[in-house]
């Protein structure tokens, strides 16, 4: 099946073409019995310098080792859980317009807090749902999804 690549999810880079990009995974995956791995897209990446899938590498090893410990540092703090009434939660939770990972308890106190949660919650399963529309299985799913999207959305209208 072909295939017209047309947004790379989740990469905010204006210089990447998602088209050169999924022509340059299909012909690796086709070079690799229709499998793609992400040490083959690095080392591919490495030796065609000026590939499209380049443009999205740190080749700096300094720099990348210093991104890939925050990358690190941001999965130790969102991982860690506490339980509260009961049930197990994430202790930090991160909120789009403030930086920073903040405490569960405190984001649910504070009416402004949670509900910048709550949009971000729903953004994230919106994209989901982008991600997953084709899987008849999740119907019920994506229309709660949306029953609560627009009903959050109506709030604040």
């Amino acid at each position: 099946m072909k295939y017209t690549f047309t947004e790379i999810f989740g990469i905010h880079n204006p210089a990447m073409d998602p088209e050169r990009v999924g022509k340059e995974l299909a012909e690796l995956c086709a070079e690799n019995d229709n499998v793609l791995d992400a040490d083959d897209v690095v080392a591919y990446a490495h030796k065609a310098a000026r590939s499209e899938c380049a443009k999205l590498f740190e080749w700096d090893d300094k720099q990348a080792a210093r991104r890939y410990r925050r990358t690190q540092a941001r999965r130790l703090i969102s991982s860690l859980q506490t339980t509260v009434g009961g049930k197990k939660v994430r202790a930090y939770v991160s909120l789009e317009n403030r930086k920073g990972y903040h405490n569960f308890a405190d984001v649910m106190a504070d009416q402004e807090m949670r509900d910048q949660l709550l949009q971000t919650a729903l953004r994230k399963l919106t994209s989901l749902q982008g991600q997953y529309k084709h899987l008849s299985e999740l119907a019920k799913v994506n229309s709660e999804i949306e029953r609560a999207r627009l009903k959050h959305v109506r709030k604040h209208a």
